[in-house]
């Protein structure tokens, strides 16, 4: 059996519009209002999501039903959270916000290529959303090895201080882009380009440490690096 794959349009999209971002935004406002309110309702969510749905043309039959999918499978949360579990926190509420979207606008072609076809669009709905449900298993194991990986930072951090070095697995499996890290440093509020260690890829076996002593500092998102005098 095979691992089923997202779509390639998914990776090599172009970047998105002004009216896609704030759709994206507006998504990422209502898992967060939902994750803290534990039931705004997707009925109020929907309303709220009107405008920014029109402005990108997307059915509201369509995120109804993402949305219907991903509130009803939510990855959970850890009890502690330093600084990089915050930021992983973050960037989890805006991927997971990202793959609705995604998935609304799939689920929103196969309505019109049913439409098109004279066929049901109840049957286009719950077909597709067999499709997003593996998509989405995919994706919560990416959300649950970020949420992982910022709680292995944290607590590095509270052993070695703010500063950490990159320990990879040196083997024949072993990634290019966990070789170039390998041995160099990063802050524990900043998150390396390439992402925290142990979630740069499925299963990455990279891990915080014991800072190394002229170890290069990593590339990181807003993090600026000057060059010594």
């Amino acid at each position: 059996m095979t691992t089923p794959q997202a779509p390639a349009a998914q990776n090599q999209s172009p970047p998105p519009s002004a009216a896609e971002q704030a759709l994206v935004t507006a998504v990422a406002s209502a898992l967060l209002a939902e994750g803290l309110t534990s039931g705004a309702g997707l009925a109020a969510i929907m309303t709220g999501l009107a405008i920014p749905l029109a402005a990108v043309k997307l059915r509201s039959v369509a995120m109804r039903a993402a949305l219907g999918m991903v509130l009803s499978h939510p990855p959970g949360q850890d009890g502690f959270w330093g600084d990089a579990g915050r930021q992983m926190a973050r960037q989890n509420l805006l991927r997971r916000a990202q793959f609705t979207v995604s998935a609304a606008h799939r689920l929103s072609d196969d309505v019109s290529r049913a439409i098109s076809a004279h066929q049901s669009i109840v049957t286009a709905i719950s077909s597709g959303l067999d499709r997003e449900r593996r998509f989405y298993g995919q994706h919560l194991v990416a959300i649950w090895g970020r949420q992982r990986a910022g709680a292995q930072v944290d607590s590095a951090a509270m052993l070695h201080g703010r500063m950490l070095g990159w320990h990879t697995v040196r083997d024949a499996k072993t990634s290019k882009e966990c070789l170039a890290a390998d041995g160099k440093n990063f802050y524990a509020d900043h998150v390396p380009l390439i992402g925290y260690p142990g979630a740069v890829h499925p299963n990455c076996r990279c891990q915080p440490g014991a800072p190394f002593p002229h170890g290069a500092i990593l590339p990181s998102y807003g993090l600026t690096l000057r060059r010594a005098a």
